[in-house]
């Protein structure tokens, strides 16, 4: 019973996991039709192949962020970073907003994955980390698939 306890305890942190999933995927999903709108392909490959080696490169520092001001509030951080971008695709039409939007987005998806799977495994109880994992798993394809039906 220990870990269900546990398991339903993070209920908000899953559902943070699934609504962060659902709206990555509602950013990704269009930037490339959209930039095409406003680059020429190969432009637009470029900037969306920069911005996923740009997250390349901050991996270790993320990790070093993460590790010094705690797993919460750099996922915080990292979540807000990511909605401004997204807030900038809407709101500031045209190849700077896409651009801006494409880069900010990279320093909101660099502490994602390693900021929740340090959280979780230093919350789960040791013996049950895997169901949490699992769990983790299990969340972020539900965001993905909610986007995807939409």
């Amino acid at each position: 019973m220990k870990p269900f306890r546990a398991i339903i305890r993070l209920a908000p942190f899953w559902l943070f996991i699934l609504l962060f999933k659902f709206g990555g995927v509602m950013h990704f999903t269009p930037l490339a039709p959209l930039g095409e709108r406003m680059f020429d392909t190969w432009i637009v490959g470029f900037l969306i192949g920069g911005a996923s080696f740009l997250q390349l490169l901050l991996d270790v520092p993320a990790g070093l962020l993460l590790d010094r001001f705690g797993y919460i509030r750099m996922i915080r951080a990292g979540t807000f970073v990511f909605i401004i971008s997204c807030l900038l695709l809407v709101f500031v039409p045209g190849p700077v907003g896409f651009v801006l939007s494409l880069f900010l987005a990279s320093f909101g998806w660099v502490f994602y994955a390693p900021g929740i799977n340090a959280y979780l495994l230093s919350t789960a109880p040791k013996e049950h980390a895997e169901k949490f994992m699992a769990l983790r798993d299990v969340f972020d394809a539900s965001g993905v698939f909610l986007s995807a039906m939409i």
